[in-house]
């Protein structure tokens, strides 16, 4: 080999060892960054699994206080209800009484009326016979 050549080989094998250490010092570098990288993944899938978790509660919270706000509601429906029948209860029963009033005085009449009729008519039989 010449001189010029053997330069040549030379600055070539120079420049190939300067891209190798380059090289090396990439995977280096990504061999330091990955296990960070790796770390930092298992955080943020840490960290969503636990905001996953606490919304899973928040929602089972919700839902146990829109239970509890319904059975109020349907314990104060029931509550309203067996008022109202209660009230026309009363109202039925204060009509009822005045009603009941009357028809036994009707009643007294009408038994007082036929036994007058009774007695009218053996006394009209007696006199007959």
């Amino acid at each position: 080999m010449t001189g010029v050549s053997r330069t040549a080989v030379e600055a070539l094998h120079t420049e190939l060892l300067v891209e190798v250490q380059e090289l090396a010092r990439t995977v280096y570098g990504f061999s330091e960054s990955i296990p960070k990288a790796v770390g930092d993944l298992k955080a943020a899938a840490e960290g969503v699994a636990g905001a996953g978790q606490q919304a899973t509660r928040d929602f089972e919270a919700m839902a146990e206080g829109l239970l509890k706000v319904l059975k109020a509601k349907i314990a104060e429906d029931r509550a309203d209800s067996l008022q109202a029948s209660i009230t026309a209860a009363e109202v039925t029963k204060k009509a009822l009484s005045n009603f009941t009033k009357y028809f036994w005085l009707l009643i007294g009449v009408a038994g007082g009326s036929l036994v007058l009729n009774l007695v009218l008519v053996g006394v009209l039989l007696l006199k007959a016979g």
